[in-house]
């Protein structure tokens, strides 16, 4: 384990895994409410991006979730809520991974998380809807 420990920190990889940095709210309804930009995690061993938009959605992630609260409220019904917890200066979930991670191992693997989690929850959510699905991308 001490070799592992080390290993992490020479790459400069943080030691949580990718899962850590992508928050999966399961739903009930054919609903799907994303938040790729308003993450505020800025792991050290993550390098920064140093070209398209670097700043995040300020409380896109909250408003997501607060959104899922009130319609869970109104129809007892839950929307699936996938957010991204890393700040946009390290990945943008919303370009190709090129883009999104410019060389960012570890932020490749944020980004992938992150998309399978979507993709799942969009799979799920149209499972429930009979083929029909609504996905709203904050």
């Amino acid at each position: 384990m001490k070799i592992l420990l080390f290993l992490v920190s020479m790459t400069g990889w943080p030691i949580l895994p990718a899962e850590t940095f992508v928050d999966i709210s399961p739903g009930t309804i054919p609903l799907v409410l994303s938040a790729p930009h308003g993450g505020v995690e800025k792991p050290a061993g993550v390098p920064d991006r140093t070209s398209g938009v670097l700043v995040r959605d300020t409380n896109t992630r909250e408003l997501a979730l607060e959104l899922a609260a009130e319609i869970e409220k109104e129809t007892g019904g839950i929307p699936f809520v996938i957010t991204n917890r890393m700040h946009r200066i390290k990945m943008d979930p919303n370009r190709p991974v090129e883009e999104a991670t410019q060389g960012g191992v570890f932020a490749a693997m944020v980004y992938r998380t992150y998309h399978h989690a979507l993709a799942e929850a969009c799979q799920q959510a149209l499972n429930i809807g009979g083929g029909d699905a609504l996905l709203i991308d904050l």
